[in-house]
């Protein structure tokens, strides 16, 4: 879902506007498409790789929120930006070194948990995607509480992604966006899916963006975009005839509804820079219905997907029926483009059965009832079940509130159940249950209560080298399970280092004592400890030097230097020796500009960013 594109309407846009320019107009202009068609970041895909740095060009205008009259007094929008309402993210890490990300988190406008470790994978897409509905300049529900859940990092891992959906779902979120691909066709993922809309909770995934003109299939969505249980969206470009399908959007006959999805203003790499794919849409549709919400908070989760749908617009789709295939226009975009007033005008009158139009069905699926439980009991490993007779396919496990908690093949008679990862995310009541895959009667599993004392985490330290934990002595535990950054670690002593592993500030640790082996085992419950990130005195203010076309800055080995031109422009140098330098400091200027300048310095697993230069002339 990282494809490089760009909408063939974006460019023969901009190729009229070169053709009405002067020569010098002309030269900056194409100067600037090349720099974006290089660079465009249209993530869509588990696979969040960091990718180059753009090079600068000017800061997109909010038009999306012009479009729809976000900001216009004489609009009904006007009064609603999503105050009231908890929208949740799941998707890779968050760029800190962003004023507006960082101010937000420091308000509680975001609310982080992450289930991950290390700091590598792409920032950029994670913090586009929040920007789109929270950034107060472009978002276009900047009012909401938005809870991140960093589930994806090279990859997004099936552990994570369900662990994730959780933690939105325990953080009371009405709204959950997917901006991600490529997960494994998990079943653990697919029954908390399932779970999560039994709760009255909307989630909304991106369609993906490996489109192609000549696909005959209409079935390229992935997981989560292919669950029955999501709301899938795909991408239209705006063009002066209307909206119309973009080239990338992967047909689906799960297809819902399409967004906004090329050229959107988003936060990347340290400023506003263009964001196109379905990765951009997704979050657009699930702003709309943060909007919804604060309208009439008593909306189901049935009422709310129907407003979204009943009010979209006709959208064109060149691309079906290409070529014999049997792409549909519905495989494409849905029921069409969103349009949020025309889906509020549906909410505040009340004049349709929104719920009607909701794309979700009753499942016509009859249960399935596997055999009785003869005995459950814990061991080293996890849970053993024994059922009175063998069983066979999928099943799952799910706590007291009915989240499952793992699932799995079975083939025989017993089967274990390994301790959750995410244990702080399980509620450890006595009773427990297992169903097959799909809804499936659920027979109850007595847990035997905990009968160990809990370990008390004495410390928890964690670099860009290793991470060291430490807890208390339990009376009779012989072994302890240390859950770290979505890895099982079962040791016999109170403390373990893991090198190579740096856990992010919001990562949570959590430590079980055990008495048993792999047969039979007593266990404790888990203890637990969010990792509070140290405080870094920040950067103070550096001296810029000009050199001519070029601007240098003294900064500590291995920092990180922003440039930041008064007409919009970004550039990031690294400073390997302690010295960064930018040359080329007038392109694409026209005329004299200014500098700020600051430095950013490793603070843990993220960057704690400096303070600004005083601004520099440069003619």
């Amino acid at each position: 879902m990282r494809a490089r594109k760009k909408s063939k309407d974006t460019v023969k846009e901009m190729m009229k506007r070169i053709r009405s320019s002067n020569i010098s107009k002309i030269l900056v202009i194409l100067l600037t498409m090349i720099s974006i068609l290089a660079t465009s970041i249209t993530p869509s895909s588990a696979n969040h790789l960091e990718g180059p740095r753009p090079e600068p060009q000017p800061a997109p205008s909010p038009w999306l929120r012009t479009l729809w009259g976000l900001d216009d007094p004489s609009s009904a929008l006007s009064t609603l930006d999503g105050t009231g309402v908890r929208i949740a993210v799941l998707d890779g890490q968050l760029w800190e070194g962003d004023a507006t990300i960082s101010s937000l988190i420091e308000q509680r406008s975001i609310i982080a948990r992450d289930f991950l470790p290390g700091d590598w994978g792409d920032n950029n897409h994670g913090t586009g995607v929040v920007s789109l509905i929270v950034d107060p300049r472009i978002g276009v529900s900047p009012g909401v509480t938005l809870i991140h859940a960093r589930v994806c990092s090279e990859s997004c891992p099936a552990d994570a992604v369900a662990a994730g959906l959780r933690y939105a779902v325990a953080q009371k979120a009405r709204i959950i966006v997917a901006s991600f691909g490529a997960v494994s066709d998990d079943k653990l993922v697919e029954e908390t899916l399932r779970w999560v809309k039994s709760k009255g909770v909307l989630v909304i995934a991106a369609a993906g963006n490996h489109g192609c003109h000549t696909c005959t299939s209409s079935d390229r969505a992935v997981l989560p975009a292919s669950s029955p249980d999501v709301l899938t969206v795909g991408a239209v470009a705006w063009t002066p005839s209307g909206w119309v399908s973009a080239d990338f959007t992967a047909a689906s006959s799960a297809l819902d509804v399409a967004a906004p999805g090329v050229d959107l203003p988003a936060i990347l790499s340290g400023g506003l820079r263009r964001f196109s794919g379905t990765s951009a849409s997704a979050p657009v549709v699930g702003a709309i219905a943060a909007l919804l919400l604060q309208a009439n908070p008593t909306l189901s989760l049935d009422e709310l997907a129907g407003a979204i749908l009943l009010g979209a617009t006709t959208v064109a789709t060149p691309r079906s029926g290409l070529g014999g295939s049997s792409v549909r226009p519905t495989d494409l975009v849905g029921s069409g483009a969103v349009n949020p007033a025309t889906s509020h005008d549906y909410v505040a009158s009340q004049s349709e059965n929104l719920a009607s139009s909701s794309p979700f069905k009753k499942s016509t699926r009859k249960p399935q009832i596997l055999p009785a439980v003869t005995s459950q009991k814990w061991t080293s490993e996890g849970l053993r079940l024994t059922f009175v007779s063998p069983i066979s396919g999928s099943v799952s496990l799910y706590d007291s509130t009915g989240a499952p908690i793992s699932s799995l093949i079975a083939s025989g008679q017993s089967i274990i159940f390994p301790i959750p990862v995410y244990s702080d995310l399980v509620r450890w009541s006595s009773t427990w249950s297992i169903a097959t895959n799909g809804g499936g009667e659920a027979r109850t599993v007595k847990v035997t209560p905990f009968a160990l004392t809990i370990p008390k985490i004495r410390y928890l330290i964690s670099t860009d080298k290793q991470t060291r934990i430490g807890w208390s002595s339990v009376p009779k535990a012989n072994k302890y399970a240390v859950l770290v950054g979505g890895q099982r670690l079962v040791v016999s002593g109170t403390s373990v280092t893991v090198n190579n592993l740096t856990i992010g500030y919001a990562s949570r640790v959590q430590v079980l004592a055990m008495r048993g082996d792999a047969n039979s085992a007593t266990l404790s419950a888990p203890s637990s400890l969010q990792y509070a990130r140290p405080a870094a005195t920040a950067y103070p203010a550096p001296v810029v030097a000009t050199n001519g076309n070029a601007l240098e800055v003294v900064a500590p080995v291995g920092s990180m230097v922003e440039f930041v031109r008064s007409d919009g422009a970004w550039y990031e140098v690294s400073a390997p020796t302690g010295r960064a330098a930018l040359s080329n400091v007038l392109m694409l200027a026209q005329g004299p500009v200014t500098f700020r300048v600051r430095v950013s310095v490793r603070n843990g697993f993220a960057w704690r960013p400096g303070k600004w230069s005083q601004e520099v002339v440069v003619t």
